[in-house]
């Protein structure tokens, strides 16, 4: 596809995923050690996308110096596991520190939209003073959004998923912001937002990743 067909295109995804119907769940007390044996026990999910590769504007993103020729657009059948690691990766109503929708996971991921794809690395320490890595086997990542409901509060929920070798790939992390303070940032939204903590706190309401891309095409 040319520039203009992937324009349109992308501009048509994102009013699909900004139009999906939330589902209702429940917040259940379930422990991280429960949450584990669910994700070894999920099947993997099927998706089926061409990749959009965004790039952002932030200037902490670099490209990865490996698998650069994976930055084109292609079609791709990915079988996404679900590893008991990447339950530490997950944020907000899904933690397992509070009261939570573990158990659902798979659900909202399987009715999951394709967003857009991402091969850069955080050119930038962490809190704790380390670097990101990285990961020589992981081709690309890929980004899928769903949107649920809460306690009649509605949520956007971005999925990370690793794309690995031989069409596999594994959930990475999920970030979940509210949709509310999603549509007020858009509204007011800079490509220069200072700090790190763009969300005034530790656990921002909303995905900075989400609204810039969100925002890519007008």
């Amino acid at each position: 596809m040319n520039t203009k067909e992937l324009y349109v295109e992308r501009s048509l995804r994102i009013d699909a995923i900004k139009n999906i119907h939330p589902q209702s769940y429940v917040l259940k007390n379930v422990t991280k050690r429960e949450a584990k044996t669910f994700f070894q026990n999920f099947e993997p999910v099927e998706k089926i996308f061409t990749t959009d590769f965004f790039v952002s504007n932030d200037i902490r993103k670099k490209p990865r110096s490996v698998k650069n020729m994976t930055c084109k657009s292609r079609n791709i059948v990915l079988s996404v596991s679900f590893s008991g690691e990447s339950v530490g990766g997950l944020r907000s109503i899904f933690s397992y520190k509070n009261n939570n929708i573990l158990s659902d996971t798979r659900n909202v991921f399987e009715n999951s939209k394709y967003a857009y794809s991402s091969n850069y690395i955080i050119n930038e320490a962490r809190s704790d003073g380390s670097f990101h890595k990285e990961h020589c086997n992981i081709e690309a990542y890929h980004h899928f959004v769903n949107k649920i409901q809460i306690n009649n509060e509605i949520y956007f929920v971005r999925f990370t998923v690793q794309e690995e070798r031989k069409s596999k790939g594994k959930l990475h992390s999920a970030y979940v912001s509210e949709i509310s303070i999603i549509n007020e940032k858009s509204r007011i939204y800079s490509r220069s937002l200072p700090g790190n903590d763009r969300g005034g706190t530790a656990e921002p309401a909303y995905d900075y990743n989400l609204i810039e891309f969100l925002n890519s095409v007008k």
